[in-house]
């Protein structure tokens, strides 16, 4: 290429990269040896300056130089570099200990809003390492890709897949997790991925289209829903998905990473989206699967504080969706099978497929919005609270009982198990308010939420026994053959 730069660098409507102007390009290997113009100072390596031939290092070079001004800010033909000082050598002196002096100080900007977005104090310390690291591996790239020898710069292909090293990394720090996305996915890949859309991906299948499990070429495991065009409502029901994919980004909802539009190999229509897999299925399963063993597994105090958990992620998912998501957002079909857990058994709710966008006066949000709480908390109610407190909760309480009556005396036993069923007791009575018959008598998620944060720390300050505070409770995770997404 010969002149490789910032300005000959070009993005399109995706930010993905082209390379242009091609004015001094030469092919290779060059006939003639000596050079009398080359590239643009700063940017054309230095042996093209003494008259060496033409070849595949000087534009490794340029490469080197384009990355460390990308990444520190700093163009190469800055006034401040004179003499034997220029851009690699300031940045490799500084390595690794002065980095953050040379970086470009959005980067840590971006990481410091971001982590105050999400709330990840526990991790900040963790992460911010993690991405300084990163940081400094890029730069050593740049470093070695601008070396003045050019036997001694590293070799593209090595640049390529330490870049991706480096960025694989990154997407798995918190701070951007939460943005990463999947584009440009054809029929091809999604067809790949699963298998040809095999029964034995297939996860699940609604009104509107079935769901398959699939990995892309990359690795990266995902879950396709593929919407039935030919019944009534497919095509609407796939436009909706992706308006309110669009608008929402939120930890306790189900990552859209992408939406693909065209035909199939016998030229019929195909829509489908790409979301985030969940590797442990629907709390539909967790609560009616064929296999109810997976709660036994559990103590009865984690027992009652995981449901807790997830039932503060649906409520957070809709406090944002009704209050904070603009537009707002009516969900429109919430229910345990909508309701996903990932591996950490977290709470997402999925399936916009009937989601409607809420106008902006307060009485209709009201209205619309709290249809979809009283859905949520009669999935609950459908039985009695006995019915609820079924043979299995009891018994456990009655096996804890037992277990502990060595460590603590039977009066404490007995206020830890009411505790308890009082916790269970204002648990179906924000159920009952949630779902009142009057729109305008159910409680508002706002106090849905913090009702709920309430009963859960009352639930962790006590227990058992005292020797529950020691127990490590192991959880039944990744259920591939009934995952949902």
């Amino acid at each position: 290429h010969c002149d490789l730069k910032p300005s000959n660098v070009f993005l399109d409507d995706e930010m993905t990269a082209h390379l242009g102007d091609f004015g001094i390009a030469r092919f290779l290997p060059v006939e003639t040896s000596f050079i009398d113009v080359m590239g643009t100072i700063g940017y054309v390596a230095p042996e093209y300056g003494m008259g060496s031939e033409v070849s595949s290092y000087g534009d490794v070079y340029s490469f080197g130089i384009l990355l460390l001004e990308m990444f520190t800010g700093l163009r190469p033909n800055n006034g401040m570099f004179k003499d034997d000082l220029n851009l690699p050598n300031l940045v490799k002196s500084a390595l690794p200990a002065r980095a953050e002096q040379i970086l470009d100080v959005a980067f840590f900007q971006e990481i410091e809003e971001e982590e105050t977005l999400y709330k990840k104090a526990s991790s900040t310390c963790t992460q911010s390492s993690i991405i300084l690291e990163c940081l400094i591996s890029i730069c050593r790239i740049g470093v070695a890709c601008s070396a003045e020898l050019p036997d001694e710069r590293m070799d593209i292909n090595d640049v390529e897949s330490r870049l991706r090293s480096i960025k694989m990394k990154l997407l798995k720090t918190p701070v951007y997790e939460e943005k990463q996305t999947i584009n440009n996915l054809s029929f091809k890949d999604l067809y790949d991925a699963t298998n040809g859309f095999s029964s034995a991906n297939l996860i699940g299948a609604g009104n509107f289209g079935s769901v398959y499990n699939g990995t892309l070429f990359d690795g990266t495991t995902i879950a396709v829903k593929v919407f039935n065009l030919i019944r009534p409502g497919g095509a609407r029901s796939f436009k909706s998905e992706c308006k309110a994919a669009i608008n929402i980004r939120h930890r306790n909802i189900v990552r859209v990473f992408t939406a693909v539009s065209g035909v199939d190999y016998q030229g019929a229509r195909f829509k489908a989206v790409v979301y985030k897999f969940m590797p442990n299925g629907s709390l539909e399963e967790w609560l009616h699967g064929k296999d109810d063993t997976h709660w036994r597994l559990l103590n009865f105090d984690f027992l009652i504080k995981k449901k807790l958990d997830i039932a503060i992620d649906v409520a957070r998912a809709l406090k944002y969706l009704h209050c904070d998501c603009q537009p707002r957002i009516a969900h429109c079909n919430l229910k345990p099978s909508n309701v996903l857990l990932d591996d950490e058994m977290i709470g997402h709710v999925g399936d916009f497929s009937m989601a409607r966008f809420l106008p902006d006066t307060d009485e209709q949000t009201r209205f619309i919005g709290k249809l979809n709480v009283r859905n949520f908390v009669k999935m609950a109610l459908s039985q009695r609270v006995e019915e609820i407190l079924n043979d299995f909760n009891l018994q456990e309480i009655e096996e804890d009982r037992t277990m502990c009556m060595h460590a603590s005396s039977s009066s404490s036993t007995s206020t830890h198990v009411s505790i308890i069923l009082e916790c269970v007791n204002s648990i179906c009575e924000i159920g009952v308010a949630c779902s009142a018959e009057r729109p305008r008598e159910r409680m508002k998620l706002n106090d849905v939420e913090s009702r709920l944060r309430l009963i859960r720390k009352k639930i962790l300050e006590t227990s058992v026994c005292p020797e529950d505070k020691k127990k490590k409770i192991s959880m039944p995770l990744g259920r591939p053959l009934s995952a949902r997404a």
